[in-house]
């Protein structure tokens, strides 16, 4: 399965952050996932009750933080990179869930 890997600058709350992402072509509405790897480089911690987040040098200065679609910087003007998934990616899988994702991938 061929992913595509490109590196964007979020912006959040006025600060910027170089974030590689990775997609997959074949998905359908695909949805980013920041992971752990970005909050610690962020500094963000996240109250998941109150659906705010906090950088962690400004705890006092909350902002809220959801589903949100920026139309500034259309996919289509990324620079991309081709890779293949490893093999072992899928490992964890049993047949059922495998048969599953291959069927959401198409």
């Amino acid at each position: 399965e061929d992913v595509l890997i490109t590196t964007v600058t979020l912006e959040i709350e006025g600060r910027k952050f170089d974030q590689e992402l990775i997609a997959l072509p074949n998905a359908k509405r695909n949805r980013t996932l920041l992971g752990i790897d970005f909050l610690k480089k962020s500094g963000i911690m996240l109250d998941l009750r109150n659906q705010q987040g906090v950088f962690a040098d400004m705890p006092q200065k909350q902002f809220a933080f959801g589903e949100h679609a920026n139309d500034q910087h259309p996919v289509d003007n990324l620079d991309v990179n081709l890779c293949t998934l490893r093999e072992e990616e899928g490992r964890c899988l049993n047949t059922t869930q495998k048969e599953k994702l291959v069927a959401v991938l198409k």
